[in-house]
């Protein structure tokens, strides 16, 4: 019985197994429109071996560039995607990730004919060229007479990480792609951060006037998600869509749900404007009962650093409610007592008096209500109900934002 080569020591040898011994597997993750939840397409991500430092690809690929052998390692890397995504990948779109350095070159060219791409029942039109900004192209129009002649053949182009530095940009005009996949560190928080989000306003607007389609990176949050429904990001990529598997799965049916549900939601605003009620935007979220502790609601919070409250319920109908901030506030004062202080039963912490207004209720009427309250409770969530029992809760953000979108209506 043939018994595998152990893996060597130093990171040259290992380079050399894995380049040799084709020692790379690929990942595949979904790339989903955000209008329909349908997915566009899989991106081809090679891994090393699992048990080597090279298993993260900025280090391979560093390494390859160190010692120059990035062609080989491109190719390597493009034949394992091709061979492996032809496996699952149908009517959808492949986005392999190419090394600006590699695309002149021979070996490039000849694993990217019609003829090859044949062999594994795949055309032209399948494949998108993900450029990555591993190498900074020196050469623009030598680069685009090169990229050219892939579009003539039916390629698509997809600049990655557009957004991150002047590098990304001067390839998005240069090159005129039909994809630009937005930097996750613009996508991470746009939620919570307003500076974040006119920059993602004034990159719609260029890409709507330029026809070039957005791909929003790193979409962790179902928060994430809503606002980069909201700006109209064609699609999305990220680990709250689907993780990197070895063959390319469809999305969560919740998650599409989701994404159908929220696109609708919008429409709704435009076309209803002040008719638009707060059970239209309510979220169901997790309660608990008069008889849980303090130490029940610190776990709720302490287990999701996105949640800012949690409701109060007695029977079904809302009697509290509990502001992480608030609770945060009274575990310092108690910190001499710690232990007393979360045994106690959360009816003894909680607000007693939150906002509670019917489902039916207009944004624009709900609005009015909450900027009128207390300084201390401008913030605080708004609980919802349908026939007294609790229905859901509202974010203040997204209670003013929902009817600033009422009012452009």
């Amino acid at each position: 019985m043939a018994v595998e080569k152990k893996m060597p020591n130093t990171d040259y040898q290992v380079f050399k197994y894995i380049l040799n011994g084709g020692k790379i597997h690929s990942l595949f993750q979904p790339i989903v429109s955000l209008r329909t939840g349908e997915v566009l397409g899989y991106e081809a991500l090679s891994r090393g071996p699992v048990d080597s430092s090279f298993y993260r690809p900025d280090y391979l690929f560093e390494y390859a560039h160190r010692i120059g052998e990035v062609w080989k390692l491109d190719l390597l890397c493009r034949e394992k995607a091709i061979d492996n995504g032809s496996r699952f990948i149908g009517k959808k779109k492949l986005f392999i990730n190419i090394d600006p350095l590699s695309i002149r070159d021979p070996e490039f060219q000849r694993g990217f004919t019609k003829q090859k791409l044949k062999e594994f029942q795949l055309n032209c039109a399948d494949i998108v060229m993900e450029i990555t900004e591993k190498t900074a192209i020196k050469d623009y129009a030598a680069f685009n007479e090169m990229l050219n002649s892939y579009r003539e053949q039916g390629y698509s182009v997809a600049v990655d990480d557009a957004g991150s530095g002047y590098s990304g940009l001067r390839t998005v005009a240069e090159t005129r792609p039909e994809y630009i996949k937005i930097d996750m560190e613009l996508v991470r928080n746009v939620d919570k951060d307003r500076l974040k989000w006119e920059l993602l306003k004034s990159i719609r607007t260029f890409s709507f006037s330029a026809g070039i389609q957005l791909i929003a990176e790193g979409i962790e949050t179902i928060d994430e998600c809503k606002k980069l429904i909201e700006l109209e990001i064609d699609y999305g990529q990220g680990y709250w869509l689907g993780k990197p598997e070895k063959q390319g799965k469809a999305i969560a049916e919740s998650v599409k749900h989701f994404i159908i549900q929220w696109n609708q939601n919008r429409r709704k605003i435009a076309q209803y404007g002040a008719f638009f009620q707060v059970k239209d935007i309510a979220v169901q979220d997790q309660t608990l009962s008069v008889h849980h502790s303090v130490k029940d609601a610190d776990a709720l919070f302490m287990n999701n650093n996105h949640r800012q409250g949690v409701v109060i319920l007695k029977e079904d109908r809302p009697v509290g409610l509990i502001m992480r901030n608030k609770l945060e506030y009274l575990r310092i004062k108690a910190e001499n007592e710690i232990g007393l202080f979360l045994e106690k039963k959360v009816e003894e912490v909680m607000d007693e008096q939150p906002m509670i207004i019917p489902d039916f209720l207009s944004v624009k009427e709900a609005s009015f209500k909450a900027i009128t309250r207390k300084e201390e409770n401008k913030y605080d969530y708004i609980v919802i109900t349908r026939e007294g029992d609790y229905y859901g809760i509202i974010s203040i953000a997204a209670l003013l934002e929902t009817a600033a979108g009422c009012s452009e209506a």
